[in-house]
Order: structure tokens, then sequence, then C-alpha cells
């Protein structure tokens, strides 16, 4: 029995002087990782550095583990350690500039982008997503130009379509947009979000038709998108089919309740059907959502007296000047 005694004793000496390497440390954290389990894979990475202070793919990966956890400063540091140790890192500058782009640093961002295309010119995400936080700042040209290079890049993608799209639409180039939303459509048809832009597009140019029939679209694609609906509306709304339009603004809203404007609309079409009541009842809606709208106490105001409602008009009436409208006139004819 003694020898076996002695095994054991042996064995318990090993394990207990057992230390895990940096890199059974990173492999742990990446099975956590995919288990969802991002703070235990921030504990293994962070082990990982102890052992090995310089070892990259433990700050990158901690710093994805982070993104995961919307932690974007955190994960700014940890790209920034990364880039600091290996400096031509182009997973590293492209992710950081996610994570400043998360943080609605569209500067920092964008010079981290071009960054990862010095070591990268060919780059397709980098490209996409530089023109992306071009555009947030209003950087239409830019953005576009961007897209464009991306386009000729890997011309099978549908996104830098798309995206480019967006951008010529906030440039009233309505007829550039359509041309680039059919494209993005032409390669992915199942994107919705391309339909009801492009049906935006041409709403654009007064083509309400052919925009309702995109917006269709997009409801044959996902019946629960409440944007849809809600642009299909508006579009009916241009070519006076009132009940069509109330029908859609009250799909949208079942969908998206607390969605101030489809309220507004809908209001607003009832007074073209001279549902005073309705108007009303939505713009009042409106109001419990978003009480800054002077819009809409104008105009609830102008509802109230077709009913005859005329002191509670003058009381709306009286807000809308306080946010900002100049009701001089109404207050002189109906608040005497």
């Amino acid at each position: 029995m003694k020898p076996f005694l002695f095994f054991i004793s042996l064995f318990a000496t090993i394990l207990n002087g057992y230390c895990q390497t940096s890199k059974e440390y990173i492999k742990n954290g990446k099975i956590k990782v995919r288990q969802q389990d991002y703070k235990g894979a921030i504990e293994d990475y962070t082990n990982a550095i102890k052992i090995e202070p310089e070892n990259v793919r433990a700050y990158f990966n901690r710093g994805l583990a982070k993104d995961n956890l919307q932690d974007y400063t955190g994960a700014i540091e940890d790209y920034t350690k990364a880039i600091k140790i290996e400096p031509e890192n182009i997973k590293a500058y492209y992710n950081r500039g996610l994570a400043k782009d998360n943080l609605q640093d569209y500067a920092g961002a964008i010079e981290d982008y071009t960054k990862a295309l010095q070591f990268s010119p060919k780059e397709v995400a980098a490209l996409n997503n530089r023109g992306l936080s071009k555009d947030k700042i209003k950087d239409y040209k830019g953005a576009i130009e961007d897209f464009s290079k991306a386009i000729e890049i890997n011309p099978s993608d549908s996104y830098p379509f798309y995206n480019r799209g967006r951008s010529k639409h906030k440039i009233e180039d309505y007829k550039g947009a359509i041309d680039d939303f059919s494209k993005s459509i032409e390669i992915q048809s199942n994107n919705g979000s391309a339909y009801i832009l492009r049906g935006n597009s041409k709403a654009g140019l007064y083509e309400y038709k052919s925009a309702i029939e995109d917006y269709a679209k997009a409801i044959e694609i996902n019946i629960n998108d409440p944007e849809a609906y809600y642009n299909r509306g508006l579009a009916k709304a241009n070519l006076l089919d009132y009940k069509g339009s109330i029908d859609d603004f009250s799909s949208s809203i079942k969908l998206n309740p607390d969605e101030p404007d489809a309220y507004t609309f809908r209001g607003l079409i009832k007074a073209e059907i001279h549902d005073y009541s309705g108007t009303i009842e939505d713009l009042t809606k409106s109001i419990e959502i978003n009480p800054r709208n002077p819009i809409n106490y104008f105009n609830r105001g102008l509802a109230k007296i077709k009913i005859d409602q005329k002191e509670s008009a003058c009381k709306d009436f009286n807000i809308a000047k306080e946010l900002g409208i100049d009701v001089s006139k109404q207050k002189e004819q109906y608040c005497k």
C-alpha cells in the first residue's frame, strides 16, 4: 500500500503546482465567448495578460468581449494597447473605430478606419464603415466616395449600394438613390429596408404609386415592420386615399405605440375627413409622448375650434406660442 500512497501524494503535488499558460487562458476565454459568458472571458484574458503582458491576442480578444458588454471605453483601451504592441494591427484599428462609432466619436472612428486602410487599402468593411461615420457627420460627399470605392472593390456586396443610396437620398439625389437601392435589392432581394428607402426616394420624386408598391413589398417581407406601414400611410395621404392612410397609420401604431408622429399624421388625416374628435384624440396622444412639439398644440387648437371648444383651443394656442410658434392670427380671431 505504501507505493500507492506515495503515488497519490506525488500526483497531488503535481496538481497543486500546475499553472495555466496564457494560451490556455485565451483558449478558455474563446470558449466562454461562444457561450456568451463575456465576463468570464474577460477574466480569462486578464489572467493571460498577467502571465504575458505583451500578448496582443489577449488584449484584442478582451476588447471584443468588452464590446459585447457595450463597454466601449474599456474596449478602446484594450484595442489601443494591442496597437501599441503591434502598430500595424489592422483589426485593432478597425474594431477601435467601431467602438468609437458606438460612443458617437465619429471623427475618431474615421481616423481609425483611415489607419486600417493605410495598411489594407482594399478593406471593404473599413471603407463602408468610414462612409457610415462620414454620413453621420453629414459629410455626404465623402461618404459617397467611400461607398463607391467599396463597390469598385466588391460590386457583389449589397451594403455599399444600400448605404450610398441613403447618402444620396439625404442630398436629394433621389434618382441616384433609387438606382443604388435597386442594385442593392437585385443583390439581396429580401432586404425590406431597401424597399422602404427606395419608396422614400420615389416619394421624393412624387412617384407615390410606385412608392406604395415598394412599401407593400417591404410589408410582404416583414409584416411586422411599423416603418413600412407608416411610410405607406404618408404616400396614400398624398394620393388622397385617406381611409387607406388611416388604416396604415393604425397598423404602424399597433406595432409601435410609442411613435408620436404616427398619431400626429393619423390625426391630421382625420381632420381631412372632418373627424375632429378623432384628430383631437390622436394629437393628445402624440402630445403625451412628446409634449415639446408645438405643431401638435397648434393643430389640436384648430380642431377644437371646429367643434366649438374655443376656450380649450386658446389654451393650446398659448402653449404653441410658448414653444415658439406665431399664433397671433389665431389668437386675434378666436381668443378675444
